[in-house]
């Protein structure tokens, strides 16, 4: 995987696994989690990370309501982490954080997925 930095938080984002075949890597619509900041990710076209347009959430909570509430409760299960680990930073631990601001949070949140690219990975509507 190419490394890539969590749109949200700018984590350094190199190693993806993936539940099913840990021995796989990732393919466009693919989706993850930041391991930092729990933000729900997708993998664009690019191999890059960005993140999970409205859209695309509401394909996936309609498609597979499963996987909608296992990705929400690990998202907030990584969110829970974040407290403890703003507290080491200010222990002065460094863990080298780059900023994002929030014009380039909903640049990156736009992608520009079409219809048919969401179709195709998530199927399409009834």
């Amino acid at each position: 995987m190419k490394a890539s930095d969590c749109p949200t938080c700018g984590a350094d984002l190199n190693a993806a696994t993936a539940m099913s075949d840990p021995e796989s890597s990732p393919s466009p619509g693919d989706l993850s989690l930041c391991i930092k900041c729990g933000e729900l990710l997708v993998f664009d076209q690019d191999i890059k990370l960005a993140l999970m347009s409205e859209r695309v959430k509401q394909k996936i909570q309609k498609k597979d309501p499963a996987l909608w509430s296992m990705l929400k409760e690990q998202s907030e299960q990584f969110k829970r982490c974040g407290p403890l680990e703003r507290a080491l930073r200010k222990a002065s631990l460094q863990l080298g954080e780059s900023k994002v601001t929030r014009a380039e949070k909903e640049e990156k949140r736009e992608q520009a997925w079409t219809d048919e690219e969401l179709d195709a990975m998530f199927g399409e509507e009834d």
